[in-house]
């Protein structure tokens, strides 16, 4: 498994990302500025809890509120996606991810 790139998550989130990718299989994340195009469809990752996931789906956004998971965003995922009006020029990649089996 040390062979895979971690695709990294705020600490804050892992828990919960973790039940999520155990209890349904799949789950999504907003990436912006330095994260930009990093991810590619059928690219296998490593989460920071030990988890492989592969890439399923990457759609480029230009609105903050188009973003399909926009209105669950808290606080603080709102702030941190903001600075990609500041810093990734107004771009956002959702990327849609599954678990797959670590064995």
């Amino acid at each position: 498994m040390s062979n895979y790139q971690i695709m990294p998550f705020p600490e804050c989130e892992w828990k919960i990302l973790k039940h999520i990718l155990n209890t349904k299989g799949f789950s999504s994340s907003t990436r912006c500025c330095k994260e930009l195009n990093k991810y590619k469809i059928d690219t296998i990752f490593k989460t920071p809890w030990g988890d492989l996931i592969t890439i399923t789906k990457v759609t480029r956004y230009y609105k903050l509120e188009d973003i399909p998971t926009w209105k669950y965003f808290d606080k603080r995922m709102k702030i941190s996606a903001r600075y990609g009006e500041k810093y990734g020029n107004n771009k956002w990649d959702h990327v849609l991810f599954k678990k797959i089996n670590n064995n």
